[in-house]
């Protein structure tokens, strides 16, 4: 059975002020009456409506947008799965070992080169025969070093 209270009665029931009893009333949160012209509010039916309220402005304002995320998340991640599955996804592990592979090889050959090219070095009587030995050293230089990625590439080649 509804029982009938006053604004004040409402609000100390609901835990809230007489005014945001009158906001909740106006928003039709709360149900309110009058009868014989004084104004009442019906217990327990606003308590009812007043935790509906409370619950709905919780709930997330975009909670399909939410949802729509969170499937796209999904989705992605087992896309991911999928991938590794069929091996088209390197792991950092593996891709760093073969970096560091490359690196060291491409290091070597580098750290050889003084070497290799001091005989061309000596005895330059000028800056412009200087020039045009070293861009033959630069050119042998790049040559070494992409030999040094086709062996590894052949190599790794041959693992898989």
């Amino acid at each position: 059975m509804s029982e009938r209270l006053s604004q004040k009665e409402l609000g100390t029931r609901l835990g809230v002020s007489s005014r945001q009893v009158h906001n909740l009333a106006e928003a039709g949160v709360v149900l309110r009456t009058v009868k014989n012209g004084r104004t009442s509010y019906l217990w327990p039916e606003s308590m009812r409506r007043y935790i509906e309220h409370k619950i709905a402005a919780a709930a997330p304002a975009d909670f399909a947008g939410a949802r729509a995320r969170k499937m796209a998340a999904e989705a992605r991640l087992m896309e991911i799965e999928l991938a590794k599955a069929e091996e088209s996804v390197v792991s950092i592990e593996i891709h760093r070992d073969e970096v560091t592979r490359y690196a060291e090889r491409l290091a070597g050959r580098v750290k050889a080169m003084p070497n290799v090219f001091a005989n061309q070095i000596i005895g330059v009587a000028d800056i412009t025969e200087a020039a045009i030995r070293l861009e033959g050293i630069r050119d042998d230089l790049l040559r070494s070093l992409m030999a040094a990625v086709d062996e590894i590439e052949d190599a790794s080649a041959d693992e898989q």
